[in-house]
């Protein structure tokens, strides 16, 4: 598996995991470092494994804040010791940070002084650079007889010192003078620059590297375990057909060849791995060396693992019990198991189903056994289980039971392999009684045979009533013709099917008209209207029974009983009898109207009201009411009984006329005379008054 093909100068890892100054606070760093040629990655996933490192070549810590376990301390050792380089810089903890560099010669103490330092030694990491600005160490650096002391503080602590261990290592006190504030101050640039140059050392021309073994402590035997591991070349040419091993201890057991491998990429090795004995034994992949290789102590990664065996092999399969021709055994057979490591089978009994004790082991590849001196007829439940050498036990297997077979007709041979059991001469597989001679079938399934069931079919009637006694879905055949009534669908086959018949099992009747529960054909009366059929011009309609007219319309329904062409009401109603076709309404002038409804009965266009002749169409008018009408009246020259009866009603009008004048005029004469007369009263009485005034006023006097 090719995972990187790009040629890089060098692979940077800064920890982001414990606790450390968050990259954004030397994002220049990192983009100079970019545009330098080198990949700049960020640990953020922890704890620190050697496989986190294996793929960089600089491990850099910005000011940890949090302590390094054992292991992660073992891992940044391991990888400073194959070569590569670490840098840590910060003050937070002189103890903390000895910890991390002391394999060095590096360790850490409280002290140290800002400001712009010149106090500088000539190296590889300081070439070009004049001063550093050092804007707040909070520590100093002590050194062991190899580290070099580069870069001193204003007050003469060591601020930077570097060692090779054979890989390089670089303290320096101050995590500021590489913040983006910082870093273009003074030198610090170009210091921050050959200082990660210089971590990443020469590379030689050919150098194949291997990463840290992928497995685990702990195997299971005979458990396929992929190991894995990453191969670099961490040279500086493209290499060709690199092999590489997986060893077992020290034992060759797998090999892959890689064709190609440019410079700066890696590949991704995978073996499958079977352990086969229990213990510690050491896993190793190693690349054999490459031609012109010097540097081959990077070729080889190697993990001590333990193996042990806590699975048990697989439950057997197909476990069966079956009869064998004896009565008193039983034969267990099952499917063999396939592990390596298989040691024995264990047969565990029971009586009971419930409590099993061991019955027997069996020693593969056998896979059956045969369990005899049995009860014929008792019930035994087994299990197997399958063991290793460890040895590890498999689970139980399901209970499977058996029957010791009996002899039931005793003919020598075990039921099992007799084909008729109790010798009734119906094979077993026909038999539903195969043990009982005097019963072979039981078609209702009750459990009783039918030569002793007195309802074979169980449908509720008994057999010797039953047409059908062994078909649970008929019982009677109305009609003989050998097919049940339920199926039937004429079952008294008299031509007319059962859902049409009212009778369905009388082949004599098939209707009932009147629904009296008494046939058409025997009933009397068949529409139940009290009329009998003999008399009934309708027997099956019980609304009807009378058509007087023929024209099969029963009266009820007929609007013209008689058919003489008059409705029934109208007869009714003019006088005449509707059921007799001779007696009809009178229709004086034939116009089809009687004449009770006709208002013009003669047809000469003179209402009856004002005809006094209504029944003559020659006459309508009489005017000297002689009863000869006027148009066959010989006496023409007379004035007419109207012009007469006129003149004498203006006779009568004009004497009342007379008498009414000289009524006014009386009344008129009168109400004159009482006016005057009453006037004059009242005049006298004026004289009377004046008079009797002028004596009174003479006797005064």
């Amino acid at each position: 598996t090719d995972i990187n093909v790009r040629k890089v100068k060098a692979f940077i890892l800064f920890d982001q995991t414990h606790s450390s100054i968050p990259a954004s606070f030397y994002s220049s760093f990192v983009g100079v470092l970019n545009s330098l040629g080198y990949v700049v990655d960020m640990l953020t996933s922890s704890p620190l494994t050697s496989s986190d490192l294996f793929s960089y070549d600089v491990f850099i810590l910005p000011e940890p804040d949090m302590a390094y376990s054992g292991s992660e301390l073992s891992a940044i050792q391991t990888f400073v010791s194959s070569g590569h380089g670490l840098l840590l810089w910060g003050d937070y903890s002189s103890s903390m940070y000895s910890d991390i560099t002391s394999f060095a010669g590096i360790t850490w103490a409280s002290g140290g002084s800002f400001g712009t330092t010149s106090d500088i030694t000539p190296h590889e990491v300081t070439t070009g650079v004049g001063s550093v600005y050092l804007p707040s160490p909070g520590r100093r650096l002590l050194l062991g007889a190899s580290p070099t002391s580069l870069v001193r503080d204003v007050g003469g602590g060591i601020a930077l010192a570097v060692s090779e261990t054979p890989g390089r290592v670089g303290a320096f006190t101050d995590e500021r003078a590489f913040y983006d504030s910082y870093l273009n101050m003074s030198y610090n640039r170009i210091l921050a620059i050959n200082l990660i140059d210089w971590l990443v050392g020469r590379k030689l021309l050919h150098d194949i590297s291997i990463g840290q073994i992928s497995i685990p402590s702990v195997l299971e035997r005979w458990t396929p375990q992929t190991v894995q591991a990453v191969v670099r070349n961490v040279g500086l040419s493209d290499e060709t057909n690199i092999t590489v091993n997986l060893t077992y201890d020290g034992n060759d057991i797998d090999g892959i060849l890689i064709p190609s491998l440019l410079s700066g990429s890696s590949y991704l090795v995978s073996f499958d791995l079977i352990p086969t004995s229990i213990g510690a034994h050491d896993v190793a992949i190693e690349i054999s060396p490459i031609p012109n290789e010097n540097l081959t102590t990077n070729n080889i990664a190697q993990e001590q693992v333990l193996v042990q065996d806590t699975t048990p092999p697989q439950t057997p399969s197909n476990f069966e019990v079956k009869n064998t021709p004896s009565p008193t055994e039983l034969q267990l057979t099952w499917s063999p198991n396939t592990e390596p490591d298989l040691s024995h089978y264990t047969i565990y009994m029971s009586i009971d189903g419930v409590n099993y004790f061991f019955e027997s082991k069996v020693i593969p590849p056998s896979c059956n056994y045969t369990d005899s001196g049995l009860l014929p007829g008792f019930r035994y439940y087994y299990q197997i289980t399958a063991s290793d050498d460890i040895p590890n036990e498999s689970p139980r297997s399901s209970v499977s039971m058996g029957v010791p077979d009996v002899d039931t007709d005793g003919d020598g041979i075990v039921d099992l392999y007799d084909l008729d059991d109790d010798n009734d001469g119906v094979p077993d597989d026909q038999d539903d009684f195969p043990r009982d001679p005097t019963e072979w079938r039981d078609t209702d399934g009750d459990g009783i045979g039918d030569n002793a069931d007195t309802d074979d079919d169980g449908d509720g009637v008994p057999d010797i009533l039953d047409e059908f006694p062994r078909n649970p879905y008929e019982n009677r055949d109305s009609d003989g013709d050998g097919i049940g009534d339920n199926s039937d669908t004429d079952d008294d086959n008299d031509g007319v099917p059962d859902y049409q018949d009212a009778f369905p099992q009388d082949p004599t009747e098939w209707r009932d008209t009147d629904g009296d529960g008494i046939g058409d054909n025997a009933d009397t009366d068949d529409d139940g209207d009290r009329v009998p059929d003999t008399n009934d011009s309708f027997p099956k309609d019980p609304n009807e029974w009378i058509d007087t007219d023929g024209d099969g319309l029963g009266d009820n329904h007929d609007p013209d009983d008689d058919n003489d062409g008059y409705s029934d009401l109208l007869e009714e109603q003019a006088g005449s009898d509707p059921k007799d076709p001779l007696s009809i309404p009178l229709d004086s002038d034939g116009d089809g109207i009687a004449d009770v409804f006709d208002q013009d009965d003669d047809g000469d266009g003179v209402y009856d009201g004002q005809d006094a002749f209504p029944l003559d169409p020659a006459e309508w008018r009489d005017s000297d009411g002689d009863g000869i009408g006027d148009n066959a009246d010989p006496d023409k020259g007379a004035l007419d009984g109207d012009t007469r009866r006129s003149i004498e009603l203006l006779g009568l009008i004009g004497l009342s006329l007379i008498v009414l004048l000289a009524t006014l005029i009386i009344v008129i004469i009168l109400t004159v005379f009482l006016y005057f007369r009453e006037k004059r009263s009242i005049a006298t009485e004026d004289e009377e008054t004046i008079e009797e005034e002028e004596e009174e006023e003479g006797d005064d006097l």
